[in-house]
């Protein structure tokens, strides 16, 4: 069962990518995945109001518990892990919802360059990430001391968007180089988990690593958006 929602996105000119107009004409989300975005932006709209009405100025800050202290850092860093996560798997049930039609075959049989058609995906499969950065970048907004908001703003869209770009790639290339929809799916999410929690044993070694464990531990979107969120109260 397909949603029949229309893109929120502007539509894209015929004449510039056809694939990429086709894209975003053809593609509906299913409910299951309309629902669970829906519950996504309900629950990251809440907490991060919740995170947002939270006094943390300096005359707050000493009657704060540790746990509201890192309420913020907690929030930010989780919504973008568990959002990138969701795009971790739209990444590769794009293509392969596409091989299972069997209309990539009828793609790669037209005059279309090779990277008209990839680029097309890539674009339709990361318009996903706006969204994600939105959320991160206003409570970054918000928390940020009085006139120096914008800097704290840019540096989490960019990070967001980066990681975005990254997953997005990693997806559609386990999409087109393993033929078993299943084992992509089950190789993006591993892949993306896997790093995602790599801050955590990084961070036990952080004596013994130095310099280097941190510079590993910033592969993790959940670690270095909360070292973000954490600069900016």
């Amino acid at each position: 069962m397909t949603w029949r929602g229309r893109s929120w996105l502007p539509r894209p000119p015929l004449d510039w990518n056809p694939v990429l107009w086709r894209e975003w004409q053809r593609r509906r989300a299913t409910l299951l995945t309309t629902i669970t975005w829906t519950i996504y932006v309900l629950l990251a709209s809440v907490l991060t109001a919740k995170a947002a009405f939270t006094d943390h100025g300096p005359s707050a800050w000493y009657t704060l518990s540790d746990a509201e202290r890192e309420f913020p850092t907690v929030v930010n860093a989780s919504l973008v892990a568990i959002g990138l996560l969701l795009l971790s798997v739209t990444s590769v049930t794009s293509l392969v919802e596409e091989r299972d039609r069997g209309s990539l075959d009828v793609l790669l049989s037209t005059p279309l360059p090779s990277w008209h058609i990839l680029m097309a995906k890539w674009l339709a499969t990361y318009r996903s990430v706006l969204p994600l950065a939105f959320f991160p970048a206003l409570l970054a907004y918000v928390l940020a001391p009085a006139g120096g908001a914008w800097p704290d703003v840019l540096r989490m869209l960019g990070l967001v968007l980066a990681y975005g770009a990254v997953i997005t790639s990693l997806g559609l290339g386990l999409a087109t180089w393993i033929k078993r929809p299943s084992r992509a799916l089950t190789m993006s999410v591993t892949i993306y988990v896997l790093v995602s929690i790599s801050w955590l044993p990084i961070a036990m070694l952080s004596e013994r690593l130095g310099f280097t464990g941190f510079f590993l531990a910033q592969a993790s979107p959940f670690f270095m958006v909360r070292e973000l969120t954490q600069a900016a109260l």
